[in-house]
């Protein structure tokens, strides 16, 4: 090979290698200019759907299907079954346009389809909306309602072992107001919620009412928020709730009819974080209460926890990170025989972590994993839940949108009222079309 040849093969060689890399260093450079913002977080213009102009208004309409591979559909170490599962999602929303104030509007449903348990066959559908008025400078009022039609998880740890799902309807609607006073914020929220569970489910042949489930659940929140002189905010958050159930409980132990109605509180204190270009998000700890009516039913008090943040490694890496600690209604019924217990609240103690990476502008990598514990107070039940995945989106232009990723889910459930050990292994596709 001549000197002038190997010149010219070198030459193409390069660039070749300055085209390939092209676009990996273009989406460095943008990724940069852009640190500081999630890689989930940052705006693409280049991808992102124009929407539907009307008037003052925006209609952003959007349609994806899925198919999924569930090894264990019934999330059963006892009943291990495997099928494939294909959702239809369409949803629109529509948001306002103003300088001022805010309205938003949304509409979603899910249709699943099972190709050998037509039986888990279900649609869910909901709609809600929210809003803002802006007063002067410094204080807005916000309100939000809504209404969903859904069914539970088969991984749900009070799902009744029915031949069928469980359906259940939640209507919500909340109001709240925002105020500065220089560098103090204030913040005061009320919501309420109620949860309205098929009245009848199929267990072992006969039919079981689930009216016992039924229930109204009230929050009240309160904040403020101090800016420090030097930057960062601290802040202290109380919060009060009441869950009112429907009725009382058929219950075989001593006393009669169970009450599950209860009221709590939760006091936190914690701190807000704006690390320019490193680490945003929020800490705060605290303690928590919840006291019920029926002296047969235990409190649940202890530590509470709330952390999230978001750790900005690089300009296309981004490290999200969190936990928290906090009671729940545990739903579940166990009373095999007098002195058994049903209802109640678990503590549940949660940890997480996640990974983005940006690896072109129009491919995101991604990986995450949680860990939860449930500690059901009025009964011996203690669950421990694993939830992992890796996923990757492609984004083709503004139009279309394809993902592929893979989910693990395994619970170990012990104690005299343990429910089913399952795990579970899901590999899903996805194709999102968007205007």
């Amino acid at each position: 090979m001549t000197k002038r040849s190997k010149i010219s093969l070198l030459t193409w060689s390069g660039v070749a290698a300055v085209a390939l890399l092209a676009p990996a260093i273009a989406s460095a450079q943008a990724a940069e200019a852009d640190r500081g913002v999630g890689v989930r977080d940052r705006v693409k213009p280049e991808y992102e759907p124009l929407g539907i102009r009307a008037g003052a208004f925006t209609i952003r309409p959007e349609i994806s299907v899925n198919a999924e591979y569930n090894d264990n559909v019934f999330a059963s170490d006892v009943a291990e079954e495997a099928d494939t599962i294909f959702r239809i999602v369409p949803s629109v929303s529509i948001d306002s346009n103003w300088s001022r104030n805010a309205l938003g509007l949304r509409a979603k449903l899910v249709d699943w389809r099972y190709v050998d348990f037509d039986g888990e066959d279900r649609t869910d559908w909901s709609v809600d909306g929210n809003g803002r008025l802006d007063i002067g400078s410094r204080s807005s009022l916000r309100a939000s309602a809504g209404y969903e039609n859904t069914f539970e998880s088969r991984q749900d740890a009070a799902a009744p072992l029915s031949p069928e799902p469980s359906e259940y309807t939640s209507v919500y609607g909340g109001v709240g107001f925002t105020h500065e006073f220089n560098r103090l914020q204030i913040m005061g929220d009320i919501m309420v919620r109620n949860y309205d569970f098929e009245d009848y489910v199929t267990i072992l042949g006969g039919a079981v009412d689930q009216d016992y489930r039924d229930y109204d659940r009230i929050d009240y929140t309160a904040r403020a928020d101090y800016a420090l002189p030097k930057g960062g905010v601290v802040f202290i958050e109380g919060g009060y709730n009441t869950r009112e159930y429907d009725q009382e409980t058929a219950f075989a132990g001593v006393g009669g009819p169970l009450d599950q109605n209860s009221s709590g509180y939760r006091a936190l204190v914690g701190t807000r974080l704006n690390l320019t270009n490193l680490l945003s998000g929020e800490v705060a700890v605290g303690y928590l209460n919840q006291e019920y009516d029926d002296d047969r039913l235990s409190n649940a008090s202890g530590l509470a926890v709330r952390a999230d943040l978001q750790w900005f490694i690089s300009g296309i890496t981004t490290i999200g990170f969190g936990g928290s600690r906090d009671v729940q209604e545990s739903q579940i019924f166990f009373n095999p025989v007098p002195g058994g217990a049903v209802g109640g609240g678990a503590i549940v103690s949660s940890v997480y972590g996640r990974v983005d990476h940006e690896l072109l502008r129009n491919v995101v990598l991604s990986g995450d994993v949680a860990y939860r514990d449930y500690d059901y107070q009025s009964f011996d039940r203690k669950d421990e839940r694993i939830e992992a995945g890796v996923g990757v989106d492609y984004l083709m232009n503004r139009t279309f949108k394809f993902g592929v990723g893979y989910r693990y889910d395994d619970r170990k459930s012990a104690g005299a009222a343990a429910g089913d050990d399952f795990t579970a292994n899901r590999l899903i596709f996805s194709v999102t079309a968007r205007l």
